[in-house]
């Protein structure tokens, strides 16, 4: 095979995976939530839209090592949008032999009481898929409206300059939440 076409196909495979890398993001501002069902840490299933209620926090984590991370999110609603709900999505890969339960008592153990009933869980990336989410330590934090719909997205911290867009369109949406 000539030099050239070596690297015409090089470049070919190139520009296929960064197309197919731009094809899987995660839901941005005006999208709705995709359905889904899952269990909560508890080991009881919910359906995402249902914990959806009125202006809310959704954090999600493709990483078992994210909770930390997680964690400063819900820290900074705290001030940040302490009227906003909060719902957390742990979507993690596992080893085969680590069985549900145990992954959800390790995940229980890391949310607060309170909370548990909205922090969904599963071991083998599922809600990461739907969400298009990519396995990262980075946490997705989503600002949604009662009706599901995406006012704004951050793949990172509560501090990145992106987040100042999402604390504001939970301030901004605290006036008008959607009747469920």
């Amino acid at each position: 095979m000539s030099p050239t076409r070596s690297r015409a196909i090089v470049l070919s495979l190139l520009c296929l995976w960064l197309i197919a890398d731009r094809s899987a993001a995660a839901p941005e501002a005006g999208a709705t939530l995709p359905s889904l069902t899952a269990r909560d840490v508890l080991g009881q299933s919910h359906r995402l839209e249902d914990l959806i209620r009125g202006p809310t926090l959704l954090v999600a984590i493709t990483d078992r090592n994210a909770g930390d991370a997680m964690q400063a999110w819900f820290d900074a609603a705290n001030t940040r949008a302490p009227q906003a709900n909060r719902v957390s999505i742990i979507s993690v890969e596992t080893p085969f032999f680590i069985g549900d339960e145990y992954g959800r008592s390790k995940a229980r153990e890391r949310v607060p009481g309170p909370f548990r009933h909205a922090s969904l869980f599963d071991k083998n990336h599922a809600m990461a898929r739907a969400l298009d989410l990519h396995d990262d330590h980075l946490p997705y934090a989503f600002a949604v409206s009662g009706d599901d719909h995406v006012l704004a997205v951050v793949h990172g911290m509560p501090g990145d300059p992106g987040a100042k867009r999402l604390w504001a369109a939970l301030e901004r949406s605290k006036s008008h939440p959607a009747s469920r």
